[in-house]
Parts: C-alpha cells; sequence; structure tokens
C-alpha cells in the first residue's frame, strides 16, 4: 500500500470518526492522549538517579548517584523513564501485557516517545541509534501471544524515525522478575541473553537505546547490555516507558 494511500485513507476516517483522547475523548490524536490529560500522568521528575533514573522525594541538587547504583557496575551508561510506574500508566502496561488489549500498544508507545524530552536522551539523536529490544523467551511469548517490549520497541522507533533490529534473543528461560527478591533478580538473569549472529556487524560501534516496557532493579537490562557491549556496541542506553 502506497503512502499517500494510506494518508488518505487517515484523513478519510479522521473526518469520519474524529480522534479523540483515550480520556477525556475530546481533543488529542486517535488512540492516544491530548496534552491536558498527559500532564495529569505520573512523571519522573528530578531529582533522580543519574544512573538507573530513580525518583527521590526531597531536595537534592546537580547529579547524584543512588545508593544501589553507588554499589554497582553497569553496562548501560544510564537509564531513563518518561513516567513511574503508577496510576494509569501501570494500569494500561498491565492491561496490554496481561490482559492482551492490542489496542494499547500505539497509546504506549506515543508515551514512550516523550523519553526524548529528557535532554541526555535527546543528545543521542545525532548518534542515529540502533532501538533493540528486550526479548520474550520464546516459550513465554507463544503463550502471551506477542512480545510486549518488541511491539514498543517497534511503534518508538517508526514515530522517532529510528533503525531498531532485534539483536537479541533469550535463551533461558527464567523466573519471573516481579516475584523475585533483588538479590535473585540479578542471579536470575545471568546467561539469560545471547546475540542472534546475523545482527552482529549492524551493531558493532552502534549506539543502542535498549527498550523495555518498566525498570525496577536492572537486571533484564543489565544482562542484555553485557551482550551487545560483547558484541561492539559502543555505548547503550535504556529506555523504558516506566520506572518502578
Amino acid at each position: 500500500m502506497s503512502g499517500s494511500w494510506v494518508r488518505a485513507r487517515r484523513w478519510a476516517e479522521d473526518k469520519v470518526f474524529p480522534p479523540v483522547c483515550v480520556l477525556c475523548r475530546v481533543g488529542g490524536l486517535a488512540g492516544s492522549l491530548c496534552e491536558d490529560c498527559l500532564a495529569t500522568l505520573p512523571r519522573v521528575r528530578e531529582p533522580f538517579c543519574r544512573v538507573c533514573g530513580e525518583h527521590f522525594e526531597g531536595a537534592f541538587s546537580g547529579a547524584f548517584s543512588c545508593s544501589n547504583c553507588r554499589e554497582r557496575q553497569f553496562s548501560f551508561a544510564f537509564a531513563r523513564a518518561p513516567f513511574l510506574a503508577e496510576g494509569r500508566v501501570r494500569t494500561w502496561i498491565h492491561e496490554f501485557k496481561f490482559d492482551r488489549r492490542f489496542h494499547r500498544r500505539g497509546l504506549l508507545a506515543d508515551l514512550l516517545v516523550r523519553v526524548w524530552e529528557r535532554p541526555e536522551i535527546a543528545a543521542l539523536r545525532a548518534d542515529a541509534p540502533l532501538v533493540v529490544p528486550v526479548p520474550l523467551h520464546w516459550r513465554r511469548r507463544w503463550r502471551r501471544g506477542f512480545d510486549q517490549a518488541a511491539e514498543l520497541a517497534y511503534g518508538f522507533a517508526r514515530r522517532s524515525g529510528l533503525r531498531w533490529a532485534k539483536a537479541l534473543r533469550r535463551v533461558r528461560a527464567t523466573e519471573t522478575q516481579s516475584a523475585l527478591p533483588r538479590e535473585v533478580r540479578l542471579q536470575n538473569m545471568r546467561k539469560a541473553f545471547a546475540l542472534r549472529p546475523s545482527q552482529r556487524e549492524k551493531l558493532r560501534g552502534a549506539t543502542v537505546l535498549l527498550v523495555d516496557d518498566v525498570f525496577t532493579t536492572g537486571a533484564t537490562v543489565q544482562a542484555c547490555a553485557e551482550v551487545l557491549l560483547a558484541a561492539g556496541v559502543r555505548k547503550c542506553v535504556v529506555i523504558t516507558l516506566a520506572r518502578g
């Protein structure tokens, strides 16, 4: 289907079914949010850890690292998320991820694009970064019917005009991370991921935006970043829709 036909069809659809905000049902883009409703979502605001992006209450000035990050060495440069995993954001992620509400894909990808509002992320545009999703194990993907991080990464890449690649595969089935304590999560993800050999040349010397839905302890993205750096990636930055 040609681009001109797609644009014409969307124009006609907008005339018959005017775009409405998913919350207020008044303004905005179809399946997304107007600016007024967007402002009501729980944002990650300063101050936050310069490494993992965790938000902190209190009076901090300048860049700082949280106690967890001071004790660890990460293979990714830093992680950022535009929203907190609370309220509607958490509900939408769970609806998409566990309830198979696939119509949330576009909305969540639109929200992830807000990560460009962070200046340290926007500065990466000049590197033409490659977008890489954190993969599910094939058995979990088969049970769920889709890979939520791959859907987010694809939507984000399309909206940002970036290349994307399924460069990683999960080679070991692991327990669900949310049910495990922090230290066990770190051990749980060791050697869980591997590089797809066909992607090696594409990765060498690249800046990668590693995409997942939620950042909690960082164990999953750390395991992925280790594989990417070993494959020759120059810099790996983690972006997630929400910070847990």
